[in-house]
C-alpha cells in the first residue's frame, strides 16, 4: 500500500466519522426529531422491534389483539432489537451502530473496487467519494432501512463478483443469501434474484466452466431465506405473500399520480377516486384487513395505469430522472432542520403532474413556495453541498463509463437499473441509497482518468542544464 493510497483511506474514514458527527449534532434539534420523525417509516420501524422485544409479535399494533404486519419486512426490525431493550438512547445508539455500518460499507465497497481489478489509487478514490456522501451520511443518522440495505446489496455484489472471477459455488449461495435477506429488508429486492439469475444464464453461454445448476442457485437460495416469512403470512391472513408494498405503492404513488397529473387533481383526490371505484367494484370491505383490502385497492390502481400507459411511462420516467439527481430529500431534511413542514403534502408527486403535462414553470413555483423557500440556513447549506456532489458524482461517472477500466464494471449496471426503475415516481434521494456505491466506482474511475490525462509539468533534462547560459 502506497503513502497517498493510505493517506487516501485514512482522509475517507475521517471524512465519514466527521460528516456523520455533524449530521447527527447539527442543528440544535432535538436527536429523536432528526433521527425518527423526519422520516415517518422510523415510527413504524421502532414500533415494530419494540412489540419483537417486549411482546414477541411482529405488529405495530400498540396494544392486544397484535393484527400482523404485512407491509413491513422483519430484518431491519431484528436490527433494531438490541437498542429497543437497552436502557439507554435508543435514537443515539442506532446512529452509531448505522455509523459503524458505514465504515464496513466503506472497507466492502473498498474490496470490491481491487477485485474488480481497479488499480489502488482508484479504489481509495473511491472510499472517499462514498465516505463523503451527504445523502449517505444524512441518511445514516435515521431509523430506516438504507444504511442495512446499502450495506447487504454491496456484500452480495461483492461475493457474486468473487463468483464470476472464480466460479466457486460457495460464493454464489452467500450472495444469494444476501439477495433473499435484501427481499426481507426492503421488498423492492423481490426480483433481484431473478436479475442474477438471467445474468448467470447469459453467463452459461461465454463461459463453459459454469455449471448448469449455477443459474437456479440465486432463486432457490432466496427461496429458501423468504420462504419462512411468505408461510408465516399465509397461515396468519390467507395469503401466502412477502409484502403489501407493491400493491401499497402502485395505488398510493403510482396510479395516484398519474390520475392527478390526467385530472389536475390532488393526490388526495386521486386516492378518493380510487377508494370510491374499489367501493363500488367490491363492495364495503374491511380496511382493517390489509392482506385484502391493499389488494383490491391495487386491481383499482392498475386498472387506472393500463388506462393511461403513456402517461404512466411519463411519470416513471420522471421518477427514474430524480433518482439519479435529486441531492438529498427535502422534506426529511426540514424537519430535521427543526422547520415546520407546510400543508401541502406529496409536492414531488404533483410536481411530476405539472412536468408530465409540460407546465415546467408550475411545477418549479410549487417546489420553491411549498418546500425551498422555507429552508433554514443548515438545510441550505446541506442542499447546496449535497448538489455539487451529486453533479460532481454524475459528471465523474459518465466520464467513467467510457474509459477502458470500466468494462469489468459494466455488470454493475445491472443492479443500478433495477433499484432506480423500481423506485417508481415517488424519486427521493433515499431510494438512491443503494445504487450510490456503484456509482462512487464509476465516478472514481472516471476522476482517476481525468487526473492521468491533465498535463503534467516537465521537468528540466540534463541538456536543457546544459545550454543554459
Amino acid at each position: 500500500m502506497t503513502s497517498t493510497e493510505r493517506l487516501l483511506i485514512v482522509i475517507a474514514v475521517a471524512v465519514g466519522v466527521t460528516v456523520r458527527i455533524l449530521m447527527t449534532a447539527l442543528p440544535a434539534v432535538p436527536l429523536r426529531t432528526k433521527g425518527v420523525k423526519a422520516i415517518s417509516d422510523a415510527a413504524e420501524y421502532e414500533k415494530l422491534a419494540l412489540n419483537l422485544a417486549h411482546n414477541r409479535v411482529f405488529s405495530r399494533d400498540t396494544a392486544p389483539p397484535f393484527r400482523p404486519e404485512l407491509f413491513r419486512t422483519p430484518v431491519y426490525p431484528l436490527f433494531l432489537i438490541p437498542f429497543c431493550a437497552i436502557h439507554w438512547n435508543t435514537t443515539l445508539a442506532v446512529i452509531i451502530a448505522q455509523l459503524l455500518l458505514s465504515l464496513l460499507l466503506i472497507w466492502v465497497i473498498r474490496r470490491l473496487a481491487l477485485e474488480l481489478n481497479l488499480d489502488r489509487k482508484t479504489a481509495a478514490i473511491a472510499t472517499l467519494f462514498l465516505a463523503a456522501s451527504p445523502n449517505l451520511a444524512f441518511l445514516s443518522t435515521k431509523m430506516v432501512t438504507e444504511t442495512v440495505f446499502t450495506l447487504l446489496l454491496a456484500v452480495c455484489l461483492l461475493l457474486f463478483n468473487r463468483f464470476r472471477q472464480s466460479l466457486k459455488t460457495r460464493d454464489l449461495i452467500v450472495a444469494a443469501i444476501c439477495s433473499g435477506l435484501l427481499i426481507l429488508t426492503r421488498p423492492i429486492a423481490i426480483l433481484f434474484p431473478l436479475v442474477l439469475t438471467g445474468y448467470l444464464i447469459f453467463y452459461l453461454f461465454r463461459n463453459r466452466r459454469i455449471r448448469w445448476y449455477h443459474p437456479a442457485i440465486p432463486v432457490l437460495c432466496a427461496l429458501i431465506v423468504v420462504l419462512p416469512w411468505v408461510i408465516r403470512n399465509g397461515k396468519l391472513t390467507g395469503r401466502y405473500i412477502i409484502s403489501t408494498a407493491g400493491e401499497h405503492n402502485l395505488f398510493l404513488y403510482n396510479a395516484a399520480t398519474v390520475i392527478a397529473a390526467e385530472r389536475g387533481i390532488n393526490l388526495s383526490a386521486a386516492r378518493d377516486t380510487m377508494r370510491k371505484e374499489a367501493a363500488e367494484t367490491f363492495g364495503s370491505f374491511d380496511s382493517t384487513d390489509k392482506a385484502r383490502f391493499w389488494q383490491r385497492l391495487a386491481i383499482i390502481a392498475r386498472s387506472h395505469i393500463m388506462r393511461y400507459p403513456l402517461l404512466a411511462a411519463k411519470v416513471q420516467f420522471l421518477g427514474f430522472i430524480a433518482n439519479f439527481v435529486s441531492p438529498i430529500s427535502i422534506q426529511p431534511l426540514m424537519i430535521h432542520s427543526g422547520i415546520a413542514l407546510p400543508q401541502q403534502p406529496h409536492v414531488f408527486q404533483q410536481a411530476v403532474g405539472l412536468l408530465t403535462k409540460g407546465r415546467i414553470a408550475a411545477a418549479a413555483h410549487l417546489a420553491w413556495t411549498e418546500r425551498l423557500s422555507h429552508l433554514g440556513i443548515f438545510a441550505w447549506v446541506v442542499l447546496v453541498v449535497s448538489t455539487v456532489f451529486q453533479l460532481m458524482l454524475l459528471v465523474f461517472c459518465f466520464i467513467g463509463l467510457f474509459t477502458k477500466p470500466s468494462r469489468g464494471l459494466l455488470w454493475l449496471l445491472l443492479p443500478v437499473c433495477y433499484f432506480t426503475i423500481l423506485t417508481g415516481p415517488v424519486g427521493e434521494a433515499r431510494f438512491r441509497a443503494p445504487i450510490e456505491p456503484v456509482l462512487v466506482l464509476f465516478a472514481a474511475v472516471g476522476l482517476t482518468a481525468v487526473v492521468t490525462c491533465l498535463p503534467k509539468e516537465r521537468k528540466p533534462s540534463s541538456q536543457d542544464t546544459s545550454d543554459s547560459p
